[in-house]
């Protein structure tokens, strides 16, 4: 059990960075989409989505996209992961680095955006 709750606590500053980041602009969103900013409390603009036919083929190539490509990039991580398994050097250094890179410049970007 106590390993459990050591995962868990690795785990929780990235689950609330998630929470507090994406929970926000999902409330946002799913607020604005039911409070107009001209009008009252409506479901109007999703009853005409969910009957439009292009949503429903959009939501299908979504879909599709999604699952093929999480599917490749899988395979490819898990791949890569057991070829560098056993080996330590520069090499695997190198394709650790590709993970946090993306969010520091991600980071650093909104960082020089946002600020004054």
């Amino acid at each position: 059990m106590r390993g459990r709750t050591r995962d868990l606590a690795l785990l929780a500053p990235a689950s609330l960075t998630l929470v507090v980041l994406f929970g926000g602009a999902v409330v946002g969103v799913a607020r604005t989409s039911l409070v107009p900013l001209d009008a009252g409390a409506s479901l109007e603009a999703w009853r005409g989505l969910l009957h439009d036919p292009a949503f429903g083929d959009a939501l299908g190539f979504t879909a599709q996209i999604t699952l093929l490509s999480t599917a490749l990039a899988a395979a490819v991580a898990l791949g890569l992961a057991m070829l560098l398994r056993d080996r330590s050097g520069p090499l695997r250094a190198v394709v650790g680095l590709r993970v946090p890179v993306p969010l520091l410049l991600v980071a650093t970007l909104a960082v020089v955006w946002l600020g004054p």
